[in-house]
Order: C-alpha cells, then structure tokens, then sequence
C-alpha cells in the first residue's frame, strides 16, 4: 500500500546540508496534478523527469512556486496516461534520487 506522501533526502552540494522533498498526493488519478514541496527557495538550475517502466515522459504541464520558504513544483500527468508504477527523478546539482508514484 502507498502512502500518502514520501519524504526524500537531498544534500546540496555547496552547502553539504540535509533536506527532505515532499511528494504528495500518492497514489492519483489519471489526469490529476501532484506535488512536489521542497523545503527551501531553489535558486538553482534542477531536472525533474517523470517516466514509465519503458521510460516514456508522462508530464503534460509544470508549474514553479518560488516562496521565501519553499518551492512547490505542480506537476499535471496526461489524461491518456496508463495507470501504474511511475518514476519520478529529481536532480539538483550533482545529487539525483527517483522514487515511485502509483497512478490510478
């Protein structure tokens, strides 16, 4: 069973520090938007993929909150979009992790 959001580490690389990325909701809907918090203002170049097992992009549209706090990424899937297991890859720097959202 999945929950409902996934908490991942990053390490920046300038600063060497600790940070947690907040995905959420997990699972979703076809055709439904999901999240990306990240705990921090990101003022730096960063690469987001979200792929099937075959490795197809399945991001229709992205949208970039900037705070002083926070960056939050909203991320809407296709509404033709198989539903499965997919992987999200977030790099910043030099440091990349990819976790799995389901897609119902």
């Amino acid at each position: 069973k999945f929950l409902e959001s996934f908490y991942f580490t990053f390490y920046i690389v300038n600063d060497i520090e600790e940070f947690d990325v907040m995905l959420y909701p997990n699972p979703i809907i076809k055709g439904s938007s999901f999240y990306l918090k990240i705990p921090f203002a990101v003022e730096s170049e960063f690469n987001l993929l979200v792929n099937d097992f075959l490795g197809k992009e399945c991001i229709t549209d992205m949208s970039l909150i900037n705070r002083d706090d926070h960056t939050l990424l909203i991320l809407q899937t296709e509404e033709d979009i198989t539903p499965g297991i997919y992987f999200v890859t977030f790099q910043l720097g030099d440091k990349v992790i990819t976790k799995k959202i389901m897609i119902k």
